[in-house]
């Protein structure tokens, strides 16, 4: 009784059958799964007719008294459809032990196949949404740092510059000069006080430009750590294909440097239109791959080369090469697999290079690996390029100095900015500063005698962008001499804002150099 409680309520189908290997009894299990597949009852049907090489003696073994198994197709005879099956068949035995029926125990496996094939795919979108939500939580934390960096750094540089245009060293040395030249011709004995301050002065000079060379360093680290935190992932625009790399070589030096050197073959090519932040993403990936295949140690006696140039269709080729370990062929074909990784454990998810190839077939690219092993890799990426060549960057000349002394109002919440440019542009203009926009609204309603306002983009309760739309709804012409300071846009309504093509011809980056803000100002007042 027990048994035949187990063969009517198990969970898959089981089914009797003769010598003439006809189906004899069928449990409830297999009669469904047999009506919705075939135009015959299972009572009585013909197993023979199944013509397959491997299924036929898995059933007829149970007469030898042995078990069978079969695992594959078995074709349907109502709608044709073929099932991918397992079959397991064992001897039932009279109480003489003669083998009197088959005991066939039946899985239909197309339907195991494609919810685990479900399950795969689900794995995938979960670890490209856990992929893009960790990409987005590291964009928002580096804008916001680089936010913060840029606008200290802005009054640091300005001041820095300023210094440095005050040409200290030399007024040491004019300063020696003097008192050599007062001892030859006066026989006067030195000034003990002048030389020290000639000294000092020289120092302080060389100090200068030191922490000039420091803050650029800074700066160039905030631009790059920028271009790996925009927003804006969808949004696609002429890209220097040399500059995003750099930009990445520089997020990857110290993965390189202690590994190899670095060689750079740029060739010229076009922009290509693409995300900046994804592409950099591609770049940096390629670059981190290409030095951890590569041991520490020996930075001297291995390469990591990074060439652009234009191929046959004239499409932009950016190739990574290393001579690192290389892959063998048996994982090449794997490459690109989700999930798939040739690095140890813990040390890579294996998602990279399948998101760099999504990313850059989105490009209408190609993106591929050729390597052995002691010969290293080269990981090729082909996009097209899309814009002609009047999107080519080209070199503004210079504006000449003002024909007339402006007055400008810098609008910024880092309290020294304002007194930093009031500094440097000292010589040609008067400066007023506030530091909210609020006060900057407050003063033009009953002060408007501005030649230029410069206004930062992102402040507490009052934006420049709020500063903005109030100007334009009741003064336009101040609206029109508004320049927009920013150290980092990370919210959609100023990514939005500074992305407007009137209004990205109005930006102007933190930190800033002090020459490029006094043309600037002579462009627009002179």
């Amino acid at each position: 009784m027990r048994y035949r409680t187990l063969f009517e309520r198990a969970p898959l189908g089981a089914f009797f059958y003769d010598r003439q290997l006809r189906i004899t009894e069928a449990n409830p299990y297999l009669l469904r799964v047999w009506q919705q597949k075939n135009d015959s009852p299972a009572a009585g049907f013909d197993l023979s007719t199944v013509r397959d090489p491997v299924f036929l003696p898995a059933l007829r073994k149970v007469w030898d008294g042995e078990d069978g198994r079969y695992e594959g197709p078995y074709r349907t005879t109502l709608t044709g459809e073929l099932m991918n099956i397992s079959l397991t068949t064992t001897p039932v035995r009279d109480a003489q032990g003669t083998v009197e029926l088959g005991l066939a125990m039946f899985e239909d496996m197309t339907e195991k196949q494609r919810l685990q094939r479900d399950l795969a795919e689900r794995k995938l979108i979960q670890a490209r949404l856990l992929q893009s939500d960790r990409m987005a939580s590291v964009g928002t934390l580096a804008a916001g740092v680089a936010h913060e960096i840029n606008n200290p750094l802005a009054y640091v540089k300005a001041n820095l510059d300023v210094l440095a245009s005050r040409r200290i060293p030399q007024l040491a040395v004019l300063l020696r000069a003097a008192e050599e030249e007062r001892l030859e011709m006066y026989g006067d004995p030195p000034d003990e006080n002048a030389y020290e301050l000639s000294e000092r002065l020289a120092q302080i000079g060389a100090m200068v430009d030191l922490a000039r060379e420091g803050s650029e360093r800074v700066r160039t680290i905030v631009r790059d750590l920028k271009t790996f935190s925009r927003a804006d992932e969808e949004t696609t625009t002429p890209i220097d294909v040399a500059r995003v790399l750099d930009a990445s070589v520089n997020m990857a030096w110290n993965e390189i440097r202690h590994r190899a050197q670095l060689v750079k073959e740029y060739g010229e090519v076009p922009p290509v239109e693409a995300n900046e932040s994804r592409l950099g993403q591609v770049f940096l990936n390629l670059l981190v791959n290409a030095a951890q295949a590569i041991p520490e140690g020996r930075a001297g006696d291995n390469v990591i080369r990074v060439r652009t140039y234009l191929d046959a269709d004239e499409r932009v080729v950016v190739a990574v090469s290393d001579t690192g370990t290389g892959i063998p062929e048996s994982a090449l074909g794997r490459i690109f697999d989700p999930f798939f990784t040739t690095k140890p454990v813990g040390v890579g998810t294996g998602l990279g290079l399948w998101i760099c190839q999504g990313i850059v077939t989105a490009l209408g690219g190609e993106i591929a690996v050729d390597s052995a092993p002691g010969r290293g890799t080269t990981v090729t990426c082909t996009i097209p390029q899309r814009y002609a060549p009047s999107h080519r960057m080209v070199r503004k000349t210079e504006p000449p100095a003002s024909t007339r002394r402006g007055r400008i109002l810098v609008v910024d919440d880092e309290p020294a900015l304002g007194p930093s440019l009031a500094i440097a542009l000292a010589d040609e203009h008067d400066v007023v500063s506030v530091r909210s926009g609020r006060e900057a609204l407050d003063l033009l309603a009953h002060d408007d005698r501005f030649d230029l306002i410069l206004c930062d983009l992102m402040m507490p309760d009052v934006t420049g962008m709020d500063v903005y739309e109030r100007l334009r709804e009741h003064r336009q012409e101040l609206a029109d001499r508004m320049i927009f300071v920013t150290g980092g846009s990370f919210t959609r309504r100023s990514t939005d804002f500074a992305a407007t093509e009137a209004i990205a011809q109005r930006m102007l980056e933190k930190p800033f150099d002090v020459q490029r803000v006094r043309e600037l100002v002579r462009s627009r007042i002179g």
